[in-house]
């Protein structure tokens, strides 16, 4: 998770507005393939990208447009810290927070023994529509 607050914005509604990514990388840019999409003449399509990599934050500039992180005009890759201040355009972000997020792995055969468990029917009912899923793959086989 990335969480960040913008400090100055080319937008007027991104002004002190926190924003925050559940991903573990975040494209900033004009372009619709980003995932934080501002519109600002002077920032690329896809500008940069923030990412967590190793429990640390990472910068990486993805034009030739200039960056500056903390009034240091930066290019390249570079680890960010809480409250570091990302300049681009007209626009500046400070690092509010950043984790990954770790989410449990599903035991799709423990589920399933649990299940048929607790409802001794579902492994008949489970067997009928395996058995009619086969049967409909069989048939739009034949078809083609």
């Amino acid at each position: 998770m990335i969480s960040f607050r913008f400090v100055e914005s080319v937008d007027s509604d991104y002004q002190d507005f926190v924003f925050k990514n559940f991903y573990d990388e975040l494209l900033v840019g004009r372009s619709r393939r980003c995932h934080l999409v501002l519109e600002d003449p002077d920032i690329s399509p896809i500008h940069f990208k923030i990412f967590i990599e190793n429990d640390n934050l990472l910068v990486a500039t993805m034009s030739d447009e200039k960056m500056h992180i903390n009034g240091k005009k930066f290019k390249g890759t570079k680890k960010l810290n809480l409250g570091d201040k990302v300049t681009f355009g007209a626009n500046q972000i400070e690092i509010i927070e950043f984790k990954t997020l770790s989410f449990p792995s599903l035991d799709l055969e423990k589920l399933y023994e649990d299940a048929v468990n607790k409802s001794p029917e579902l492994e008949n009912i489970i067997s009928l529509l395996e058995r009619e899923l086969l049967y409909l793959e069989s048939k739009q086989n034949v078809q083609e």
